[in-house]
């Protein structure tokens, strides 16, 4: 069910229709389904132990969503040159 979303997501960003954040969801999103699935199929083998190489789609999931978070977060502390409030100086 999530498979459908980030396609739809992935081709959005292509068109370059999308924000940052939605892009770095959405693409995290794929590095879970795709460390999923080879989870899936290195466990049904018995093939996966402790510190597998497939684990490392996770890390850059969490990793993308703790930079597009950021990203987000940073956009709200960045001053708005076109408010009149920013410079207070020139009110005095």
């Amino acid at each position: 069910m999530s498979l459908v979303p980030i396609i739809v997501g992935l081709v959005l960003f292509f068109r370059g229709e999308m924000n940052f954040l939605l892009s770095c969801l959405l693409i995290g999103m794929l590095c879970f389904v795709a460390a999923d699935y080879g989870f899936l199929v290195l466990s049904l083998d018995e093939t996966y132990y402790t510190g597998h190489p497939i684990d490392i789609p996770y890390l850059w999931a969490y990793l993308l969503f703790v930079f597009g978070a950021y990203n987000r977060s940073r956009m709200f502390t960045r001053p708005n040159d076109e408010n009149r409030f920013n410079f207070q100086e020139k009110f005095r």
